[in-house]
């Protein structure tokens, strides 16, 4: 299991890729932004769901009702992600970092 710098780490390393953390964020001094700020997670999701195969259709479907989400892949509707949580942000991110573990795991995009 990640801890929540873990986690924040992984998330960032998605979203920015070239640009490495900063020197004085670590384990002891860091704001877990994707976790605390629904707006930042969303842009997460976003990059998700943007995501396009060479024919330019989408690849993954976030599916989300109340605390409950289903991460899909468009070609062949296998789930990916499908979990739960006491909230519904804390439902969206969990299955964000499932979805990262996920993608890194099988090499994909």
């Amino acid at each position: 299991m990640k801890t929540d710098f873990e986690k924040y780490k992984l998330i960032h390393d998605f979203m920015y890729p070239i640009v490495g953390l900063k020197s004085w964020i670590t384990e002891n001094c860091y704001n877990n932004v994707f976790k605390e700020d629904w707006n930042v997670l969303m842009e997460v999701i976003k990059k998700i769901e943007a995501f396009t195969d060479n024919e330019n259709c989408s690849m993954y479907n976030f599916k989300q009702e109340s605390v409950f989400v289903e991460i899909i892949d468009n070609h062949t509707s296998e789930t990916i992600v499908e979990l739960d949580a006491d909230t519904k942000r804390e439902a969206a991110y969990n299955a964000v970092v499932e979805f990262i573990e996920w993608q890194d795991k099988n090499s994909i995009i």
